[in-house]
C-alpha cells in the first residue's frame, strides 16, 4: 500500500506543477479560447485535488484497519477479496490523470509556439515599395542578374550577372557545383543569396519570383514524380492534359503509352518501372503544357535518343517565341540552338 501511495503522490504533485506552469503561459492570453483553456484547467485541479484529498484518506483507513490484530483467518480473507476491487477502483484514476497530464502538457506546448508567433508592433515589415512588387498585369519581358553572390554550405560563387529575354532561349553550361541550379533556386526564391539584386523589365527590383511562381513553369533532372497516375503526374497541378499538353505528349511519342495506361486501369499508381529517358519526356511535357512566362529546363535532353533530342529542341524553340526560356544542359545540340550562352 505504502509503495503505491508515494508514487501516486509524487505524481500529483508533478501534475499540479504542470497544471500551474501552464496558467502561468495562458495568463497574458486574452482570446476567449485561451479563457475557456484557463477554466477547464481550473476545473481539472479542483478535480483532482478532491480525488487526492479522499484517496490519501481512505488510504490511511486501509493501512490503519490492516494494522489491527486480525486473528481469524476468515476475516483477514473477506478483507483482501473486499479490498481488493476497491484500491483497483481508486488507482485506475491514476491511468486517467496520466492521460490528461500528457494532453495539457501538448497544449501548453501548442499555447507557447502561438504566442511565439505574435509579433511585436515594433518588428511589424512595412509595406514594400511599389517597384518591389511585380504587378499582376506586368508582362515579364526581361530579367536581369546583377552582380549576385550566391553561397550555399562551403560553395559561394561571386559577380554572377545575367540576362534572359522574351523570345531567346538561354543555355546556361558550366562544370559541376559550378552553380547553375543554385542561381536557379536563387530566381525562384528556393535559395537565399548573399548579394546582388533581380531586375524585372528595366523597372521593377523583386528579391525573387517566390510569390510570381504561376508565371514559371519549371522542370528539375529527376522530374519529381508523385504518387498518382501517369495522366495526373502529367497534368499535375490538374487532372486531364490541355490540348497542348496533348500535342506535345503526340510528338513525344508517348500519348500510346498514356492511352495503354488508362486502358489498363486509368487510376495506375505512378511505378518507377519506367526508363530514365521515359520519365524525362513526362517531365518535359509537364512542363511544356502549361501556359507561362518563364519555362526553366534542367537537362531537358538528358538520356534522350537524338530524335527526341530535335523534337524536344523544336519546341523550346517554339515556346521562346512568347516566353522566356531558360536551360540548363551540357548537351552541344541544345548549345548550339540556343541564342545566349551564360557560362558559370
Amino acid at each position: 500500500i505504502v509503495a503505491e501511495c508515494v508514487p501516486c503522490m509524487c505524481s500529483y504533485i508533478s501534475f499540479f506543477k504542470t497544471k500551474f506552469h501552464e496558467l502561468d503561459i495562458l495568463k497574458n492570453l486574452n482570446d476567449d479560447y485561451y479563457k475557456h483553456e484557463k477554466k477547464r484547467i481550473n476545473t481539472y485541479i479542483i478535480y483532482w485535488a478532491m480525488i487526492f484529498v479522499l484517496e490519501f484518506a481512505c488510504t490511511i483507513s486501509i493501512i490503519f484497519m490492516l494494522t489491527q490484530n486480525l486473528s481469524n483467518p476468515a476475516d483477514v480473507a473477506s478483507m483482501i477479496i473486499v479490498l481488493l476491487p476497491y484500491l483497483s477502483s481508486i488507482y485506475s484514476h491514476i491511468d486517467n490523470m496520466a492521460y490528461r497530464i500528457g494532453n495539457m502538457q501538448q497544449n501548453a506546448i501548442k499555447f507557447c509556439r502561438i504566442s511565439y508567433l505574435e509579433c511585436p508592433k515594433e518588428e511589424i515589415m512595412e509595406l514594400p515599395d511599389k517597384n518591389s512588387v511585380l504587378p499582376k498585369d506586368e508582362p515579364i519581358e526581361k530579367i536581369e542578374v546583377q552582380d549576385m553572390t550566391l553561397h550555399v554550405g562551403t560553395f559561394t560563387k561571386e559577380h554572377v550577372n545575367a540576362l534572359f529575354e522574351k523570345g531567346k532561349m538561354t543555355c546556361i553550361i558550366g562544370g559541376s557545383g559550378s552553380g547553375k541550379t543554385t542561381l536557379i533556386n536563387s530566381l525562384l526564391g528556393l535559395k537565399e543569396y548573399e548579394t546582388g539584386k533581380i531586375v524585372v523589365n528595366d523597372e521593377y527590383e523583386l528579391k525573387s519570383f517566390y510569390f510570381e511562381s504561376d508565371r514559371f513553369s519549371v522542370t528539375t533532372q529527376d522530374g519529381a514524380f508523385f504518387d498518382r497516375s501517369l495522366v495526373k503526374n502529367l497534368a499535375y497541378p490538374n487532372d486531364e492534359l490541355s490540348e497542348e499538353g496533348k500535342k506535345i505528349a503526340s510528338t513525344l511519342q508517348i500519348d500510346n503509352l498514356i492511352k495503354r495506361k488508362k486502358r489498363l486501369d486509368h487510376d495506375e499508381v505512378f511505378k518507377n518501372s519506367y526508363s530514365g529517358g521515359e520519365k524525362k519526356r513526362f517531365s518535359f511535357v509537364r512542363a511544356m503544357s502549361k501556359k507561362a512566362e518563364v519555362y526553366v529546363l534542367d537537362e531537358p535532353t538528358n538520356e534522350l535518343d537524338s530524335v527526341n533530342v530535335r523534337k524536344v529542341i523544336s519546341l523550346l524553340k517554339k515556346a521562346r517565341k512568347n516566353a522566356i526560356v531558360i536551360v540548363i544542359s551540357h548537351d552541344s545540340r541544345v548549345i548550339d540552338n540556343s541564342d545566349n550562352l551564360l557560362i558559370l
